[in-house]
């Protein structure tokens, strides 16, 4: 039942060519050899998981503080809005909650677009400079 078709040639000391066991290297010494090299992969490998959730932790922060940014941003238009249409027309509520409305989403808007076509702007423009 341990022929050499069932040993695969295992009874002999080959070369592995996908672990890369080195001729001279008995069994043994290839297998604490690739536990070390797969514990320090594993190092690896955790290092790097940990970098990557820092990495989207912190890009989750960021839009969490633009979000935040934004929603208040909107609210000074809209307040500022309301106290110009509250000076110029005090006596038209109707006028002054469409006023709100509107201001508030062309400032909302705005503050979402303007931040990117300024960006590429500027970078077109630092490009110009650089030719």
């Amino acid at each position: 039942m341990t022929d050499d078709i069932l040993l695969n040639g295992s009874h002999s000391i080959r070369p592995c060519p996908f672990a890369e066991r080195r001729r001279d290297e008995t069994l043994h010494d290839f297998l604490l050899r690739r536990h070390q090299e797969m514990g320090d992969e594993i190092t690896t490998f955790e290092a790097i998981t940990r970098r990557q959730a820092a990495i989207i932790w912190d890009e989750r922060e960021a839009r969490i503080a633009h979000e935040c940014s934004l929603l208040v941003s909107q609210a000074w238009i809209a307040a500022v809005v309301a106290g110009l249409f509250g000076i110029f027309r005090p006596d038209d509520w109707l006028g002054l909650v469409i006023a709100v409305a509107v201001a508030s989403m062309i400032g909302g808007i705005c503050l979402i677009r303007l931040p990117s076509a300024l960006r590429r702007a500027l970078d077109r423009i630092r490009g110009w400079r650089r030719k």
